[in-house]
């Protein structure tokens, strides 16, 4: 599976107003709205590579090239977008985000999740590194997901917007408490 239908199955799953019912845990029914921008055009992401000096990876090339951003399973709240869910940046949003980043800390800043920044490693880049995708917590600094976009995409749909990350930390043990 790759990027691009990942975005058009969940396009299929929308109704006219680009609302889904997710279930939740506990069994928790919730209303959200998702929103898919424009395509970009391939020279807009070959200046943007240009610009902070790597090539992306394939998926993510793709993801920009065919969608430039998302916003997918904002929660509402008596009709109203409160936010939440996962929101992946345009190009120019990814410029305007960087003024937030440490220079020197090889991140690129392609999103957020649960009010973090969903971010690429510009290292693992480097180092050819397929789990390129970290969580930057401002206090704890990245963590690593161990996974390429189209991987976090599939997850997080499937999951139907869950912390899917967090999932091997609660056992029949703890998750009660």
């Amino acid at each position: 599976m790759d990027v691009t239908k990942i975005i058009q199955t969940l396009i299929q799953t929308m109704d006219s107003q680009k609302r889904h019912t997710l279930i939740k845990t506990g069994g928790r029914l919730t209303s959200v709205i998702s929103s898919i921008n424009q395509s970009d055009e391939e020279k807009n992401v070959l200046q943007f590579e240009e610009r902070i000096g790597y090539r992306l990876p394939d998926d993510y090339r793709l993801f920009l090239m065919k969608f430039n951003g998302v916003k997918i399973f904002q929660e509402l709240l008596d009709g109203r977008n409160i936010g939440g869910g996962l929101e992946l940046f345009s190009i120019q949003e990814i410029v305007e985000n960087l003024e937030y980043m440490d220079k020197k800390s090889k991140l690129l800043p392609i999103g957020k999740v649960e009010q973090q920044f969903l971010v690429i490693s510009l290292e693992a880049i480097e180092k050819k590194n397929p789990n390129y995708l970290f969580l930057l917590d401002h206090i704890d600094g990245p963590r690593p997901l161990h996974l390429n976009l189209e991987l976090f995409l599939d997850r997080f749909i499937v999951s139907q917007g869950s912390v899917f990350w967090e999932w091997p930390i609660y056992t029949a043990e703890n998750y009660y408490y």
